[in-house]
């Protein structure tokens, strides 16, 4: 009869055991899965907020992208020639009606008065023209300028009409001086020298 008590209690510890061991396991396994679920959460937030950042640096990106290419539009990087630039001209002196449409590059257009003011001697008589001052000097991140100097036959209309269109382009193109001289062999043409500026950036 007391053996069979001493068994019994050793059935119940052994019991007891196992039911505490499980126990302890699966906690254990419980707190495993916890802290798995709890770092996989916080790599998620991170991911997420990391997708939120990369999403506002696309947009800024994009947005940097446009306006460099409206730039580029407006005056471009490393143009070594503006031919392109030339082409449009003559296509735009071409609508225009002009005749006889010529090209001189980096042209030292216009002479000095008495006063040292450079103008462009012609039939209507002296024309201003701009002249860079020293504040005007180009700094390392400047745009640097391209002169370009036509010669060619044309109405006054047909002139003004040249000047507008090419003046409203989105390529920066402006005016430095003209000159617009009367030949009554060529009347009602007349002989145009137009000086103008174009700019590019140089990385």
């Amino acid at each position: 009869m007391r053996n069979s008590k001493v068994v019994m209690n050793i059935i119940i510890g052994v019991l007891l055991a196992l039911c505490v061991g499980t126990f302890l396991f699966q906690f254990k396994q419980n707190m495993d899965l916890k802290e798995d679920f709890n770092l996989k959460n916080s790599r998620f937030k991170e991911a997420k907020s990391i997708s939120k950042r990369l999403g506002v640096l696309e947009k800024q990106t994009s947005e940097m992208k446009y306006k460099e290419d409206i730039l580029e539009r407006r005056i471009p990087f490393n143009e070594k020639h503006p031919f392109n630039l030339m082409k449009l001209l003559s296509k735009a002196g071409g609508e225009a009606g002009l005749r006889k449409i010529v090209f001189k590059m980096n042209h030292n257009f216009g002479q000095a008065d008495d006063s040292g003011m450079p103008f462009q001697p012609g039939a209507g008589g002296a024309v201003p023209q701009v002249q860079q001052t020293q504040g005007d000097q180009l700094s390392e991140f400047s745009p640097n300028p391209e002169n370009i100097f036509l010669i060619f036959e044309g109405t006054f209309p047909q002139t003004m009409a040249f000047i507008k269109k090419i003046t409203s382009w989105e390529r920066v193109v402006t005016v430095q001086g003209i000159e617009i001289k009367r030949e009554e062999k060529i009347l009602p043409y007349q002989k145009v020298s137009l000086s103008l500026r174009a700019y590019t950036f140089v990385k």
